[in-house]
């Protein structure tokens, strides 16, 4: 899921709080961790960031509405129960939270506030049907033009499918690739694209504004591709300039071809035989 930056008034603090005390922060409901950001990382405002938590000792998460918001940090009067000075909600739906079911969510972080002696700051999050309440460790926040120019740190390099892959059209695949944003996370929205062998002319659009944050996203070569060699081309969707190439694979009709020739060591292309993009 996804999440664009949504400004609510004081109303909603003051509801998000009186609910928290309501319903008993500590009463033997479901605690809830939020796992990233993490400490001391820096963030760069305007790019997709994931924010991660659970809710149980093996890390999963109850299904639910959660309240995502952003706090300055202050590093005095500060308790458990409390993630600093509210600054914005960084879920559409305020209040009334946004549906998750991962323990995930995409937001897009403002840029940090000009009159603070320092950029730090913290995510709160609220289960808002059992009030577990949770606070990240500080981070910082930066605009994207301090952000690290350095090209080393940041790229976006294609790792699968690789040279003498094989794809049957109508299956699902995995198109794996290495993000990293230059500030250390690899979160953001890509562009994934089907093109000729040569990288140079697009074939068809495998998917659009795709949100990742672990380098790996199902993609299913269409039905009606004839049978070639092809190349699947990534780029990051805010910077189209930022992009990488597959190695060259080869596509096959589903209906031509004979499935047992299909062996595990012969390709990294992931593929599940019998499995139909439709069936999903």
């Amino acid at each position: 899921m996804f999440s664009i930056l949504y400004n609510t008034n004081m109303l909603c603090l003051a509801k998000s709080i009186l609910l928290l005390l309501t319903t008993g922060l500590h009463s033997g409901r479901a605690s809830l961790t939020v796992t990233t950001p993490e400490e001391d990382l820096v963030v760069v405002s305007g790019r997709t960031f994931t924010v991660r938590w659970n809710q149980d000792d093996d890390g999963s998460t109850t299904p639910g509405r959660f309240a995502i918001d952003l706090y300055q940090y202050q590093s005095y009067s500060m308790d458990e129960d409390s993630c600093g000075t509210w600054a914005t909600a960084l879920c559409p739906y305020g209040e009334s939270g946004c549906l998750d079911s991962t323990g995930d969510y995409d937001v897009v972080l403002p840029e940090p506030a000009p009159d603070l002696s320092d950029s730090a700051y913290r995510i709160g999050v609220l289960g808002v049907e059992d009030g577990s309440f949770g606070c990240s460790d500080k981070f910082f926040l930066i605009t994207e033009g301090a952000a690290p120019t350095d090209s080393d740190k940041y790229f976006l390099e294609v790792t699968a499918p690789a040279d003498g892959d094989v794809a049957v059209t109508g299956h699902a695949y995995d198109v794996q690739f290495d993000f990293e944003n230059g500030v250390g996370s690899s979160a953001d929205v890509f562009d994934i694209d089907l093109f000729t062998s040569d990288c140079g002319t697009y074939v068809a659009g495998l998917c659009e504004q795709c949100k990742d944050s672990g380098g790996s996203h199902s993609i299913s070569i269409p039905t009606d591709t004839d049978a070639d060699f092809y190349r699947i081309r990534v780029a990051r969707a805010e910077d189209p300039f930022l992009f990488d190439c597959s190695g060259v694979f080869e596509v096959v009709d589903e209906f031509e071809f004979d499935m047992s020739e299909l062996v595990a060591d012969s390709y990294s292309f992931s593929y599940s035989p019998g499995e139909r993009q439709d069936e999903i």
